[in-house]
């Protein structure tokens, strides 16, 4: 039945993308739910835990780790198979899926190789609630299963010295791709320019991203229709505090970003060590600016409007907020924090401090956009996730300042302020930008060999990146944290892919069994392990199998497992 699984994509019933955060659990829930067989019931057994986890009677490791449902979708926005959506919320485990009997078994090869009768969770396959612990009888002694002839062979492998465990880190950097820069992006698009003030305008509406809560808003002009046009939102130079320029759908850009937190570095880190320091992402928004202090923007200043000194303003700003879930980004903190600030204000100047009216400008000091750092001082110690949609709105009173004046709110001089090329991004702390690598995590058996083994590529794992749509994260029961510690029997690291890694590791040993060709009655699952008297302690597992139900015969190859047991050496 997982075949169906390649036939569909990870999208919602009306074509849309899955957003924000979920569950493993979740999005498992939404795998079945869309090929839809009946299924008895899911019964789960993982070895895999982590610091946080719960331990409760009813929940999995896959109910208590989040991902960020963005990851399932490439940069053309293509969902995922189910398939692979399926295979990346187990990979980071070293789980997998079959179905046995009627019943749906989630486990991996630490839990198997344990034999003897294991203890799996069993959940409704329909409404997905927990029923009740299940007694399984894994382990099956081939002799008291049956041969069908004796041509098995036997092989024993030399091992596989170097094992690669590779994961692609990728991250959130566009969170709103250049706005306001074509009618296109229009549903009403007026086939005429009409005249105002001496020069070629029509409005524009029905923005595909932002919204204006006042009558006047988007348009598009030029000086003469042979000259370039640009499309903007106006804000009138009076008072209008009320207008606004906001997100439209905000439930649609959901981010989940780790923030900043205050440290004591007792390894170098970035060539900073022994001393508190901060580090992460933050926020970039940029944009265009224009400041009309004639009412022709694209004509030179007269000798009258010299004398106001209108040719002489240095700075223009414009009231906003920007939130991520219920953290608002507040100037006076320098710092996001709960509850609603509209108290920042976007500083425009031009490198050199010269004036800057009736000049399209790059938005922030110098042009270099508005940097909100993303950090919360009310949580020091972990540093902060900001999870949740994000918003973004403009209000209508402006702030300018004349060369050798102070700041004024709505001067009399300004006619209007027109903005454009409105994007937002997720940048490094400094405000360079998010760079793309791949982390290969390498185990050798034996650093004396370097045969090399295979590669296993993660789409979900515990980067550090902040960025990072893939990170596996956990909730504990009001924020998203990085997970600290994963552990698997005995094994403790602060990677995933290391454990991962480990359990690998420790299945590609020397003078492991294959035996090859064998030919028993077909009273067995794959979901059951097989011992064999001639190899006594040794359990192994189906690796490939056929069944000819006719004649009730299961021909399978069977290979050794064992259990997390080695201290790897990285290479």
């Amino acid at each position: 039945g997982f075949s169906l699984m390649d036939r569909f994509r990870f999208i919602q019933a009306d074509g849309t993308n899955y957003l924000g955060l979920k569950s493993k659990w979740e999005l498992i829930q939404i795998c079945l739910d869309k090929i839809a067989l009946p299924y008895t019931d899911i019964r789960i057994l993982l070895a895999t835990i982590f610091d946080g986890f719960s331990f409760a009677a009813n929940s999995t490791i896959l109910h208590e780790s989040y991902i960020n449902c963005a990851n399932f979708y490439d940069e053309d926005d293509k969902g995922m198979t189910l398939r692979e959506v399926i295979e990346s919320i187990l990979a980071p485990y070293g789980a997998f899926i079959i179905q046995s009997g009627g019943s749906v078994y989630i486990t991996d090869i630490h839990s198997l190789a344990g034999g003897g009768s294991l203890t799996y969770q069993k959940y409704n396959a329909s409404t997905y609630a927990y029923i009740s612990d299940e007694i399984v009888v894994t382990e099956l002694a081939i002799s008291s299963i049956g041969y069908f002839g004796t041509g098995h062979g036997i092989e024993r492998t030399g091992g596989v010295n170097r094992q690669v465990v590779s994961y692609s880190p990728y991250p959130t950097k566009k969170v709103l791709d250049q706005l306001l820069v074509t009618p296109d992006e229009f549903d009403t698009v007026p086939a005429t320019f009409s005249d105002k003030d001496g020069y070629k305008y029509r409005t524009l509406s029905g923005h595909s991203t932002w919204e204006s809560q006042a009558s006047s808003g988007f348009e598009e002009s030029c000086k003469t229709l042979n000259d370039e046009r640009f499309v903007y939102f106006q804000f009138p130079g009076s008072t209008t505090s009320n207008l606004v320029l906001e997100l439209i759908d905000t439930s649609s850009i959901q981010l989940s970003i780790s923030g900043s937190a205050l440290s004591t570095a007792i390894n170098s880190y970035n060539g900073r060590q022994g001393r508190m320091y901060l580090d992460g992402a933050a926020v970039l928004i940029t944009g265009d600016i224009l400041t009309r202090v004639t009412d022709n923007p694209y004509t030179d200043f007269t000798d009258s409007e010299r004398d106001l000194n209108a040719d002489k303003v240095i700075q223009t700003s414009l009231r906003y907020s920007f939130n991520i879930g219920n953290k608002y980004y507040n100037d006076t903190l320098v710092s996001f924090q709960e509850g609603n600030y509209a108290n920042s204000f976007a500083a425009t100047t031009k490198p050199d401090g010269s004036p800057l009216g009736n000049e399209w400008v790059s938005l922030g000091v110098n042009g270099n956009g508005i940097l909100l750092k993303l950090v919360d001082y009310t949580d020091i110690l972990y540093g902060s996730v900001f999870n949740g949609s994000l918003n973004f709105k403009i209000f209508g009173d402006t702030k300018s300042k004349l060369i050798g004046g102070d700041i004024v709110d709505d001067h009399p001089l300004l006619k209007a302020v027109w903005i454009k090329n409105l994007a937002i991004s997720i940048v490094n702390y400094d405000g360079t930008e998010i760079k793309d690598n791949d982390i290969e995590y390498v185990g050798l058996l034996d650093p004396l060999y370097s045969k090399e083994g295979e590669t296993i590529i993660l789409t979900t794992g515990t980067s550090r990146q902040y960025s990072d749509k893939g990170k596996i994260m956990y909730n504990d029961g009001s924020e998203y944290y990085d997970v600290a510690i994963w552990s698997r029997g005995l094994n403790n690291y602060q990677k995933i892919e290391k454990l991962l890694l480990s359990s690998v590791c420790s299945n590609y040993d020397a003078n492991f069994v294959t035996l090859t060709s064998m030919n028993l009655k077909n009273d067995l699952s794959l979901i059951n392990v097989l011992t064999d008297t001639f190899m006594s302690g040794k359990i192994t597992m189906v690796n490939g199998a056929n069944i000819n139900y006719a004649d009730n015969i299961f021909s399978c190859s069977l290979t050794e497992i064992s259990e997390d047991s080695l201290t790897i050496v990285e290479g």
